[in-house]
């Protein structure tokens, strides 16, 4: 995701500005992605205490947020039908699955 810093953001923390967009994403995570380049200031690593400009460009590579979801698989609709026949129990933490042999 890239956002353009409008006069909104100006002077704003790197890190603050950070947590706003993505209020679900864990503050460590955040931090992790600055440490490590997959959040960029146009272009480049930074500090988390970057102070923000007006036009700066900030590129995010995190999972999570605002970002959307993406699929990592395709499958056929007949495909997907074969899956969901396999499903012994499903709740929103386990899924159970009784697959050939």
């Amino acid at each position: 995701m890239e956002y353009v810093i409008d006069s909104s953001f100006h002077e704003v923390r790197l890190d603050r500005f950070l947590r706003k967009k993505y209020e679900n994403t864990p503050l460590t995570e955040i931090f992790k992605g600055i440490r490590t380049g997959k959040i960029k200031v146009n272009g480049k690593k930074s500090k988390e205490n970057y102070r923000l400009k007006e036009g700066d460009i900030v590129k995010v590579l995190l999972t999570g947020g605002e970002t959307e979801v993406k699929s990592f698989m395709k499958i056929s609709p007949k495909d997907m039908e074969s899956l969901k026949k396999g499903i012994v129990y499903e709740d929103e933490k386990v899924v159970i699955f009784n697959k050939e042999a």
